[in-house]
C-alpha cells in the first residue's frame, strides 16, 4: 500500500472531549483551528467529523467519567481557518457552524467570504475598511473580531489603533463587532504570557468591555491547560486538538494535556528488503555507508509524501513492533531503514545465510576501503537493534509517526523539525483514511 494518514475519529472525540473539560465556565465557546488542511489530517475529514458531533447524541449536559477526567460532551462553536477557500470548501460540505478567518483576506475575495458566512479578525484599520466596502455591495452585515497587538508581532492593533478601529465599527451599520482578540506568542513562557495579558487587560478595562459584552479570546492550546483564567469566553484549541503536545513541548506535564491521543499514525509499506555488505554507501550521496554486513528495507514513503529530508540518518520507524533508523538521504518517494545483520526473512533456518552470495558479489566488485572510512565519519549516531526479527516482509506496514512509542514530537525532536511543521506537511498525494 502507498503512504497513508490513518485519521482515528474516536481520538479526535477524545481530544475536543478533553479540552472542554479543561475549561473553566461551561459557556465558553470553543473554536478549533482546521485551517491548513486540518494541520495535515485532511479537512474534509476532520471538520465533518466534528461537525457531526450532533448534540443530540449525548444530552450536552451529560458527562462522561474516564480514568478520573470528567469530559463535557458539549460539541464545537467554530471553526478557526486561514482562507476564504478553506471556508468555501466548508460550504461545500455542507457545514453550516460559524466560520472565523484567523488571517486578513485577499480584498478580491472578501464578498465571496461574505456569502460564506465568514467571521472576520481584523488586525488593521485599512482592513476593518475593506471589510466595510464589501459588505455594503454585498449588503450583508458582517461580525468582526477586533484584534490587539498585545506582543506577537504579526496581525494586530496598538492602543491607539484599536480604538479609533473599535469606534469605527460600532458607528458603522453593515459591522458587527462580536469579537475581541488578541494571540499569545509563547504560551510556555509564564513571564511573556502574563505580560500580554497584562497589556490586554488594560485594553478591555480602558474600553469597559466585560467578558460577555462579546467573544472575548486569546488561549490557544498551551494556554487552554496552562492558564485556565485566561480562557475569557472562548478559546481555540490547534495543535491539541489532534493529540499533539502545544510547542512540541515533550515536558509538558498537565495531567489533561498528556492524556491526549494522536489522530494521525502515518504510515507506509516496506517494498524491498534485501541484503547489503559492509561499506556499501545507501542513498543520495551515500551519507550513510553499511558498518558492516547487513539487510536494508525500502520503504514507500518520502520527501513528496511529507517525510522531511531530516530524517535522513537521524528518524526512526516502527516495522512490527520494533524500532529501525533510517539510513542514508531520504529521496522523494523512497527512504531506506537498516534491519540489521541479524534479520530473519520468513521461513529462514536459524544458521542459514540467504544472500551470502549476493554479498560476496558485491565485494568483488567495489571498493569497500573508501566506504569503510566514509562510514566511520557519517554513522556514528546510528544504532541497530541486532535481534532476529523473522515476520517483517515485503507489504509489512511502516509507521512514521502517531503509534505507542513513536510519538510525531519524538521524530520532530529527533529531526530538529517542529510537531506542527511535521503535521502540516503531509502532501496531498497522501489519502486520509477515516478510521
Amino acid at each position: 500500500m502507498p503512504t497513508r494518514a490513518l485519521i482515528k475519529k474516536d481520538n479526535l472525540y477524545h481530544n475536543i472531549a478533553l479540552i472542554r473539560s479543561a475549561i473553566v465556565d461551561p459557556q465558553t465557546k470553543v473554536c478549533v483551528s482546521v485551517k491548513s488542511n486540518a494541520y495535515g489530517h485532511g479537512l474534509k475529514e476532520v471538520a465533518l467529523a466534528l461537525d457531526n458531533m450532533a448534540l443530540d447524541d449525548v444530552a450536552s449536559n451529560d458527562m462522561v467519567h474516564n480514568n478520573d477526567i470528567v469530559y463535557s460532551s458539549r460539541g464545537i462553536d467554530y471553526f478557526g481557518l486561514a482562507h476564504n477557500s478553506e471556508a468555501r470548501a466548508l460550504r461545500s460540505y455542507g457545514i453550516r457552524t460559524a466560520i472565523l478567518l484567523y488571517s486578513h483576506q485577499e480584498v478580491t475575495e472578501l464578498e465571496d467570504a461574505i456569502h460564506n458566512e465568514c467571521e472576520f479578525v481584523v488586525g488593521d484599520i485599512e482592513y476593518l475598511q475593506h471589510i466595510i466596502i464589501a459588505a455594503q455591495k454585498t449588503k450583508k452585515t458582517v461580525a468582526v473580531h477586533l484584534k490587539y497587538e498585545s506582543g506577537m508581532g504579526r496581525l494586530g492593533m496598538d492602543t491607539i489603533q484599536f480604538e479609533q478601529a473599535y469606534v469605527l465599527a460600532h458607528k458603522n451599520p453593515y459591522i458587527q463587532p462580536k469579537g475581541i482578540c488578541t494571540h499569545l506568542s509563547d504560551s510556555s513562557s509564564h513571564t511573556h504570557t502574563k505580560g500580554q495579558i497584562e497589556k490586554f487587560e488594560r485594553l478591555l478595562q480602558a474600553l469597559a468591555i466585560k467578558k460577555h459584552d462579546y467573544i472575548i479570546h486569546c488561549a490557544n492550546s498551551g494556554a487552554i491547560f496552562r492558564y485556565p483564567e485566561y480562557q475569557y469566553s472562548m478559546v481555540r484549541p490547534g495543535i491539541s486538538l489532534y493529540g499533539a503536545m502545544p510547542n512540541n513541548d515533550l515536558g509538558f506535564n498537565d495531567t489533561k494535556a498528556r492524556a491526549l491521543k494522536p489522530v494521525m499514525e502515518l504510515q507506509a509499506s516496506v517494498v524491498s528488503i534485501k541484503p547489503y555488505p559492509k561499506g556499501w554507501g545507501v542513498s543520495y550521496n551515500s551519507l550513510y555507508t553499511t558498518p558492516s554486513d547487513t539487510y536494508i528495507a525500502v520503504i514507500c514513503a518520502g520527501y513528496g509524501d511529507g517525510v522531511p529530508i531530516s530524517f535522513s540518518n537521524k528518524a526512526d520507524v516502527m516495522i512490527e513492533g520494533r524500532r529501525y533508523p533510517i539510513i542514508g538521504r531520504v529521496t522523494m518517494d523512497l527512504i531506506m531503514v537498516d534491519l540489521g545483520a541479524d534479520f530473519k526473512k520468513e521461513g529462514e533456518k536459524d544458521g542459514e545465510k540467504d544472500g551470502e552470495e549476493h554479498i560476496r558479489d558485491y565485494n568483488i566488485d567495489h571498493n569497500i576501503k573508501h566506504n569503510i572510512e566514509r562510514a566511520h565519519k557519517n554513522n556514528a549516531n546510528i544504532k541497530v537493534d541486532n535481534t532476529r526479527v523473522a515476520n517483517i516482509r515485503i507489504g509489512s506496514t511502516v509507521t512514521l509517526w502517531g503509534s505507542e512509542g513513536l510519538s510525531v514530537e519524538e521524530q520532530a525532536h529527533i529531526s530538529g523539525e517542529l510537531n506542527y511543521t511535521l503535521l502540516t506537511g503531509v502532501m496531498g498525494r497522501v489519502p486520509r483514511v477515516l478510521v
